[in-house]
């Protein structure tokens, strides 16, 4: 990441700082818009231009353009990575992925679901991509690899016993309850993903539908993943942006049991749950808190309980998809061929 983001340092600051901003908005607008690509069905001008609206009004999107954050760049490279992966595309897939990975507490699910998939190869590239990174910066700031190396590890100790936003250990402090140990959550990150990688492969035995579901397929199963990291692991607001997942997997799911003439009955509960979350995110954050100064409090907690409903709505339309009908296709996702499992 620092090599990419190092060309801003041959420009003045106020320049840097309005190139990488517009950059940052430009990034906003493409994220949606690459999330609707991974579904399997045509969606409405009006649903991507409100899906487009709402995520740039989100507090997560519009707190990492003004802080500047990585954030953005990071969630484009995943879903980047994604779509290079439908394409099969190992190598764009994996360079996608290294650079993704270089925020880590996001990515690392995926990453695991990339190697888990038959997407070895591509894994294999983006740590060649991270490697090559880490020895560039190495070269360019006269210092050891392996102390580079060490005092990223010091960092992401550091910020693991901090308060954070949206994870469940930073939730439990707001509340008053015993935090719960960063390695232990860690550790359930990882066990879920090997579940939900085993469950997948398992229920998607047989014929399956067109080859642009896998998209979408993949699409709902990081969204669950990267959810579960979201609450899991330490973050701040601004990584709420992984929310607009949310609601594009659900209108894939939604349409999809429109059209194979089922009831999408059961996902009503689940569209409460994912319009509860967005609307959380779309909450007014520290004007409030200057006008009413209790709200600070409430917002930290809400925030907090919106990810968590957030992650439990990716894991009922992972469940609802799981129960789809699989017509027949010219490809098998479990078989070597396909990219996506």
């Amino acid at each position: 990441m620092l090599v990419i983001l190092s060309p801003l340092g041959l420009l003045g600051w106020p320049v840097a700082r309005l190139v990488w901003a517009l950059v940052n908005v430009g990034l906003s607008v493409a994220i949606p818009l690459l999330a609707m690509r991974r579904v399997s069905v045509r969606t409405s001008r009006v649903f991507s231009a409100a899906l487009l609206l709402v995520f740039m009004a989100m507090l997560p999107t519009r707190n990492a353009i003004g802080n500047g954050q990585t954030t953005l760049l990071v969630r484009t490279a995943i879903l980047l990575a994604l779509l290079a992966a439908a394409k099969r595309s190992r190598w764009w897939a994996g360079l996608f992925l290294g650079l993704a990975l270089s925020k880590f507490s996001l990515t690392l699910p995926v990453a695991l679901w990339f190697l888990l998939s038959g997407l070895g190869p591509s894994l294999v590239l983006a740590g060649a991509a991270q490697l090559l990174g880490l020895l560039i910066l190495a070269l360019a700031s006269e210092s050891s690899p392996i102390r580079i190396f060490v005092e990223y590890y010091l960092i992401a100790s550091h910020h693991a016993g901090m308060l954070g936003d949206l994870d469940i250990s930073s939730l439990g402090s707001h509340l008053g309850i015993a935090r719960i140990p960063q390695w232990i959550l860690l550790g359930v990150v990882f066990l879920l993903t090997a579940v939900l990688v085993a469950w997948r492969k398992q229920s998607t035995r047989g014929p399956r539908r067109a080859e642009d579901l896998a998209g979408q397929d993949a699409l709902i199963a990081c969204s669950l993943l990267i959810h579960g990291a979201l609450v899991l692991i330490y973050h701040r607001a601004y990584d709420g942006v992984v929310v607009i997942l949310l609601p594009v997997s659900l209108f894939g799911v939604w349409t999809s049991v429109r059209q194979s003439g089922g009831r999408p009955a059961s996902l009503y509960l689940v569209g409460l749950l994912a319009l509860a979350t967005v609307g959380v995110f779309l909450l007014p954050g520290e004007g409030m808190a200057r006008i009413w100064p209790a709200w600070s409090a409430i917002y930290r907690v809400a925030l907090g309980g919106a990810a968590l409903l957030g992650w439990a709505a990716s894991a009922l339309v992972q469940v609802r998809s799981n129960a789809l009908p699989r017509a027949p296709g010219p490809t098998s996702l479990g078989s070597s061929q396909m990219c996506l499992p």
